[in-house]
């Protein structure tokens, strides 16, 4: 008798904590993508000659608050890395990884009207999507806030499918102010939001 009264003082015990547990997990579990819904992205990659006419429209009809455009790439610009730079993957940093006239990567240069700071804008395509989001800008240190090369240089990466457009803006000799990568961030996102590929 006395082991039947404590397996049930142990039920009850345990049982309302067991269910406290249990419900927490399956409301907390609710909350929480999966890896894969969270990597999940219902858009296809843009193909590489949409790629092509993006650049091209980019340099027609991108458009930097007080900047100019002042230089682009030009022609094939050829790239030869390391192969165990990229991991093992190219040694040209083209489509095939060869020495093609398919670049993946290209440059425009704005310069600031008011303060003759450049911004660079590269467009890098990849072969696999990564979404819509920015996906780097640089954390505050102390060396950063301290050195004074740091001043003179901002940037910021953003993620259009498989395409990363990195900003770059550079001072010769002035602190560069955040609302400057802020425009140039702004008019990038601007003109994506409103492309038709």
């Amino acid at each position: 008798m006395s082991m039947q009264i404590i397996k049930f003082k142990f039920y009850r015990r345990t049982l309302p904590l067991l269910l406290v547990i249990l419900v927490a997990l399956t409301v907390s579990s609710c909350d929480v993508k999966s890896h894969d819904e969270v990597l999940k992205n219902d858009e296809s990659p843009i193909s590489y000659n949409q790629y092509r006419s993006l650049f091209d429209n980019m340099i027609k009809e991108l458009k930097i608050a007080d900047s100019e455009k002042t230089e682009k790439t030009d022609n094939v610009n050829l790239v030869a890395i390391d192969k165990e730079s990229s991991f093992g993957t190219r040694s040209v940093l083209t489509l095939t990884g060869e020495q093609t006239n398919q670049e993946t990567q290209e440059r425009i240069i704005y310069t600031n009207k008011k303060n003759e700071n450049l911004a660079l804008i590269d467009l890098i395509y990849l072969h696999s999507s990564v979404g819509k989001d920015m996906i780097f800008l640089p954390a505050s240190t102390e060396t950063s806030r301290e050195n004074p090369f740091f001043q003179k240089f901002n940037e910021c990466i953003l993620s259009y499918n498989n395409i990363l457009i990195k900003i770059t803006i550079i001072s010769n000799d002035k602190p560069i102010e955040f609302q400057e990568l802020n425009r140039a961030v702004n008019s990038v996102t601007t003109f994506l939001e409103q492309y038709k590929f």
